[in-house]
Formats: structure tokens, sequence, C-alpha cells
């Protein structure tokens, strides 16, 4: 019964964000041709950015959990560092929990030298994207693609 719910709570979220405009709108024109005159309200809703990764994410847990090939979380705060986790997603669309979570139980900590090369890596970047890419490239780059 959780399965259930989870899904369809999940899904009718991804459905409600993504397509609920078209859905709306064709179910406008079904009435109209019926006969009806149903004007509803113009929605205004903003399609949250992420919203089929985080839902994707969220179903693989889960069905995780349904199927019973992995462990729950322990706390609150892993499952939410388990769905939000964005850089997993470079590696590929969906991470299953025993792949990520034992990660976030083993407590890390980085030292200086670590802060500071991240540190460095940050700067590089931004560097990179605001002076080299926004600035001095992006007519090149324009004229190319054009």
């Amino acid at each position: 019964m959780l399965l259930v719910i989870s899904l369809i709570g999940n899904l009718g979220i991804l459905v409600f964000f993504k397509y609920g405009t078209f859905l709306l709108e064709n179910f406008t024109t079904l009435i109209k041709v019926i006969g009806m005159n149903y004007q509803p309200a113009k929605p205004n809703v903003i399609l949250p950015a992420g919203i089929s990764f985080y839902t994707f994410t969220t179903l693989c847990y889960t069905v995780n959990m349904y199927k019973k090939k992995s462990e729950p979380v322990k706390s609150l705060l892993d499952f939410s560092l388990f769905v939000t986790f964005f850089p997993h997603f470079v590696a590929r669309p969906i991470v299953r929990p025993p792949q990520l979570v034992p990660q976030f139980e083993s407590p890390s900590t980085a030292n200086k030298k670590q802060l500071m090369q991240g540190l460095f890596l940050i700067t590089l970047g931004m560097f990179m994207k605001v002076v080299l890419a926004d600035s001095m490239l992006a007519e090149p780059v324009n004229t190319v693609f054009n």
C-alpha cells in the first residue's frame, strides 16, 4: 500500500508540474466539444528545476526498499541528501541507494590542502565562466553557431 501511495504521489507531482497545463487545455477543449462553456483560471505554475531527477530518484529509493534490495537510510537528513545530491547525476541518471548511501554513513573530514584545492577549482571555474565564456568568447561562439 505504501508503494502505491509513493508511486501515485511522486508521479502525480511530476504530471502536475510537467503536464498540468497541457491536460487542463485538453480537458477544456473536450468540455467545449460536449457543448459546455467552461473557462478555468489560467494556471500560473513554475516548473521546478530538476523535478524529473528528484522524482525518479525518490521512486528508485522507494522501489529498492520495496524489493528489499537495500536497507533504509537511518535519518531524514541522509534520505534528503540521497535525493538531492545532484552531482551524482553526471555519473548516470539514477544511482541506487547502496551505491551512494554508505558514503554518507562514514565520517569524512577535509584537511586544509583539500579545502584550498577546492576553493582554487571553484575560483578557476568562475573565472573561466565569467571572464572567458561570457565576455571574451561569447561573440566568436555565437558567430560560429549562427
